[in-house]
């Protein structure tokens, strides 16, 4: 009887516990700003997914149909376009995620508008001058620059293509900005979509090379599909009657449009810690690559491969945390800001964890599984690269933070500082260490870059950017 009592208190507190769980979650999704975080978050992530799935079934679909030489010609070009377009956009896509929620949060929509349509047609112009640089370079793009002269004609198509793919880069970003979470989730895989659409109809007519000419039309129509959205919806804001007055009534958003300088001042900075973080993150198998063999390159590409599971849910967190940050904290309202900050680093965390957990638990097993024993020498950097991942996921979008709140100069030295710091220590810990030394230099360079920032922000906001694994995941503030 007693026996049968204590199994009947053990389910009253395991639904009651339920309930209280379910309770909190519904709170947070119908929490004013956070709520927005959330279910954005889900969004992208879902979109992320099937973007992932769909590119998945492109590449088996092209391996299948056309052979793995031809899947190959078309992963070049496609990172061929990643990698160029990053001059044209010249971090005006992660600018714009500040300037719209900041003018439209202070009753300035037309200033929105016409900030985004300067920076559109920036990205347009230097896409523009672009081409003929690359067209008119085929040698050294072909030859030098990827060591391929036999892919020459495919790469100087892609030149042509620079601008499409650009604007669907900077598109994306403005529907973030614009808080559009339906619209990023379509936009997000449509370029995967079309190309594996286009690629199927265009099967029936073969041709060796459909698989790069589906690719960039892919990105014609998700170019074309963004600019339609960001202007229609441009087109609703400014015929809403607002109020005369901003929320902040700073000279900066009196309702004058800022120059191009001023712009510039800001997008620039973002645009150097954008390609200093690829520095870093590419910094261990550079390095590896002068000092070491191609079996330790291999060895240690798996183990970061790997440890950057995690940022699949906090790049999804990030992209719907960063407009937030810049709307509350450019009209003034802090007390909400130091909440959605609580919130959202909360969830990157608990959302983190798990991946982090299972990589540690199940490391050994997993690589043994999945690429053979040999690779059994990835676990060590394994662990260590996640380590630096975990303090990455205690600290939030610390990055994001300062870009949105007008410090990104200081996040760019910050990163800056990051990156000498791990260039530095690969250098000295390579040559006796191996793979483990690359490890520790990118560990510890991502916890001196997230720790230095949430000591900057804790000082300058008096804003605690950092969680606690020991609190609740989605406790009462205490």
């Amino acid at each position: 009887m007693q026996h049968k009592s204590l199994i009947q208190v053990n389910k009253t507190g395991t639904a009651a516990t339920a309930m209280n769980l379910i309770h909190r979650i519904k709170s947070n999704l119908n929490d004013e700003h956070f709520g927005e975080v959330l279910k954005g978050s889900i969004y992208t992530l879902l979109g992320r997914g099937t973007g992932a799935i769909l590119a998945l079934l492109l590449q088996l679909l092209i391996i299948r149909q056309y052979g793995a030489e031809v899947l190959g010609v078309t992963e070049l070009v496609n990172s061929f376009l990643n990698l160029i377009v990053t001059l044209p956009l010249l971090g005006n896509h992660i600018a714009i995620l500040r300037f719209i929620p900041e003018y439209i949060g202070n009753n300035c929509p037309h200033v929105a508008f016409k900030v985004y349509r300067k920076l559109l047609y920036l990205v347009i112009a230097l896409s523009v001058i672009l081409i003929p640089l690359v067209i008119g370079n085929p040698d050294f793009v072909a030859e030098k620059l990827f060591t391929k002269p036999q892919y020459q004609t495919f790469l100087l198509l892609a030149g042509l293509f620079i601008p499409f793919r650009a604007l669907y880069e900077y598109t994306l970003f403005v529907t973030r900005g614009l808080r559009l979470i339906r619209v990023f989730f379509f936009l997000q895989p449509l370029p995967i979509v079309v190309n594996l659409t286009l690629l199927l109809a265009l099967t029936v007519f073969y041709n060796e090379y459909n698989p790069i000419y589906s690719l960039l039309l892919g990105y014609f129509v998700a170019s074309m599909t963004g600019i339609v959205v960001s202007e229609r919806e441009f087109g609703k804001l400014n015929n809403q009657k607002i109020p005369n007055t901003p929320v902040n009534s700073s000279d900066s958003l009196s309702g004058s449009v800022p120059s191009m300088t001023s712009l510039l001042s800001v997008s620039l900075p973002m645009f150097i810690t954008n390609s200093m973080n690829h520095i870093n993150n590419q910094a261990g198998v550079l390095l590896l690559g002068v000092l070491s063999s191609e079996r330790e390159i291999a060895y240690y590409a798996v183990a970061a491969k790997l440890a950057s599971l995690t940022n699949f849910t906090l790049m999804a967190i990030n992209s719907m945390v960063a407009p937030k940050f810049s709307e509350l904290y450019h009209t003034g309202r802090i007390d909400q800001l130091q909440e959605v900050v609580r919130k959202s680093t909360k969830l990157t965390f608990w959302s983190s964890a798990p991946v982090l957990l299972g990589l540690l638990l199940f490391g050994r097993l997993l690589l043994e599984s999945t690429y053979g024993r040999e690779f059994l020498s990835s676990y060590v950097p394994l662990v260590i690269l996640v380590v630096g991942q975990f303090v990455n996921a205690m600290s939030g979008a610390v990055t994001l933070f300062l870009n949105m709140t007008g410090n990104e100069r200081l996040s760019t030295t910050i990163v800056f500082f990051s990156c000498v710091i791990n260039l530095g220590m690969s250098y000295l810990l390579i040559p006796p260490c191996g793979i483990v030394g690359a490890a520790m230099a990118s560990s510890f360079s991502v916890i001196f870059w997230n720790l230095s920032m949430v000591l900057v922000i804790r000082t300058n906001y008096n804003i605690l950017f950092i969680h606690s694994p020991f609190d609740k995941p989605w406790g009462e503030r205490q």
